[in-house]
């Protein structure tokens, strides 16, 4: 190895090390935005009790826009009995059109943009028979329709 060889490796060795340290310290910048981030939502609280089924109808009517399957949601669970509590979660009941698509990652887009607009967690069924005895009565017994797709 020529002595401008060796030179021009060193070179490279350093710049790419530079390379290194400015890309770890951006890393570093990202990481604390994000641990910043991170405590602001977890610190964040749910909508008061009081506005949540709005809220939730309101979630769920912009949601289910995008689904064409979707035909009515219903809500049940402590929400929909006026219960709830800021730890509450968001129990929906989905009529869906068999003749359309809907997966399991339409479902799971669905309930991650309620999740998102509402600030808590949400818990969907779409079966047409509920096989569980004890939710199937709790659906019946609760169940209020907060939306239904209009036909055009």
């Amino acid at each position: 190895m020529r002595k401008t060889d060796a030179f021009l490796h060193f070179l490279q060795l350093g710049i790419e090390s530079e390379r290194c340290r400015r890309d770890n310290d951006r890393l570093k910048a990202i990481e604390a935005n994000l641990g910043e981030i991170l405590t602001l939502v977890r610190g964040a609280k749910a909508p008061a009790t009081s506005d949540v089924a709005a809220i939730v109808r309101e979630s769920v009517s912009i949601a289910a826009e995008q689904f064409a399957a979707i035909e009515q949601v219903y809500l049940f669970g402590s929400i929909a009995r006026g219960t709830a509590d800021e730890d509450s979660d968001v129990d929906l009941r989905l009529v869906l059109d068999r003749s359309k698509k809907f997966n399991l990652h339409d479902l799971e887009h669905f309930c991650k943009e309620v999740e998102r607009r509402t600030g808590r967690q949400v818990d969907a069924v779409t079966s047409r028979i509920i096989k569980n005895k004890e939710l199937a009565s709790a659906i019946e017994r609760d169940k209020v329709l907060i939306y239904e797709r209009e036909e055009h």
